[in-house]
């Protein structure tokens, strides 16, 4: 097996803002593994606030790897390293990657995508959500937690006015509230058809007592950012819905049967994107497809960057036409 390494940073169209801070450009690593005239890839982009290793440090681990052999430490190099090499299996086996983890082939492998919105104000969240409604979107995520309680809830209530009833509208809090604000936040918007939040606080166990006060399903995104953290917080009861990232998740084969056991419990799988680039954005979509098929995942952000992307990572009328 021939190993490769290649670097790559894409723009962002606008800054995303969010609890952690702005994002302005993706810094991408892709490992490549190559046998028998086929290849697999893997990509790291780690972002503060989500528990992964710098990418210098991604770097080294990755760089050593394709020297040396010495399989990757650090998390997230770790991620990429397992998706090159899954990634490769499944074409030395001539299929898919969602064929591969699920053993199931799909009549239909176009995949509905939600549309993300960062914006900071109640006329650029409601126009926006208009367009996302127009471009075809079935869910749309609105990013809080980075500004003011007041702007939060006027911002949520703008795009549930906008959108129709049949559109999810998911809140992203990026762990942004307090417990008292997260408590009056939801109290606020209780009413309001809200598909799920995420990550409303840094403390998991201030979940259960948030769900019994404002009824809405709350989703681990951060609180999943390392394997075996993961099936912990999947065995623990407070979530209703778990955001699945295979970068973070050491890869889509992990991160697949992660989903399997939520989805045991009756817990949603969502797949997000982590600002990804194609090749990671390429190993998400397939993962959703293997892990929920139907469900509307986090997975088209290609469309935030001002550089050039493939079609097939590029929603077209609110989902990802994948190729057969």
């Amino acid at each position: 097996m021939k190993l490769s390494l290649t670097s790559d940073e894409l723009q962002l169209r606008t800054p995303l803002l969010t609890a952690h801070g702005k994002i302005e450009k993706r810094e991408i690593l892709v490992v490549t593994a190559t046998q028998d005239n086929v290849s697999g890839s893997g990509e790291i982009a780690p972002l503060p606030g989500f528990g992964l290793e710098s990418l210098k440090e991604a770097s080294v681990s990755l760089q050593t790897w394709v020297k040396s052999g010495s399989f990757p430490s650090s998390p997230g190099a770790a991620g990429a390293a397992s998706c090159a090499i899954t990634q490769l299996k499944a074409a030395l086996e001539g299929v898919s990657l969602d064929v591969f983890l699920s053993s199931r082939i799909l009549s239909n492998r176009d995949l509905s995508v939600q549309s993300l919105i960062a914006a900071k104000s109640i006329g650029d969240v409601e126009n926006m959500a208009q367009i996302a409604v127009a471009n075809g979107h079935k869910a749309i995520k609105l990013k809080v937690g980075a500004l003011s309680e007041i702007s939060d809830i006027a911002r949520i209530t703008a795009a549930r006015k906008t959108i129709p009833d049949e559109i999810h509208l998911r809140l992203d809090v990026n762990q942004g509230w307090n417990f008292s604000s997260a408590k009056r936040v939801l109290k606020a918007i209780g009413h309001l058809n809200i598909d799920y939040v995420e990550e409303p606080t840094t403390n998991l166990s201030d979940y259960k007592q948030l769900r019994s006060v404002s009824g809405v399903n709350l989703a681990a995104d951060e609180h999943l950012s390392e394997l075996n953290t993961a099936k912990n917080v999947i065995q623990s009861g407070l979530i209703q819905v778990a955001i699945i990232k295979p970068t973070v998740l050491g890869g889509p084969q992990a991160a697949y049967n992660l989903s399997k056991n939520a989805q045991e419990l009756d817990i949603r799988c969502v797949v997000s994107s982590f600002i990804d680039g194609h090749v990671g954005l390429r190993a998400a979509r397939d993962l959703a497809l293997a892990i929920a098929p139907t469900e509307t995942h986090g997975v088209g952000t290609g469309a935030l960057f001002s550089d050039s992307m493939p079609s097939d990572v590029l929603p077209q009328h609110g989902f990802l036409r994948s190729p057969n």
